[in-house]
């Protein structure tokens, strides 16, 4: 039964990290839009 346990845990670990990289992926994406966006309405990169 603890071992059970463990491997859960081991699991929900393994699957926030992964989580944790895709909300990191979604800013870089969003602050890449952002730049685009001033870049068009300014005419230069922040």
């Amino acid at each position: 039964m603890q071992a059970s346990r463990v491997r859960k845990t081991e699991y929900l670990a393994e699957a926030l990290e992964q989580l944790s990289e895709a909300d990191q992926q979604t800013l870089d994406a969003a602050a890449t839009i952002l730049e685009r966006i001033l870049e068009a309405d300014f005419g230069q990169r922040p």
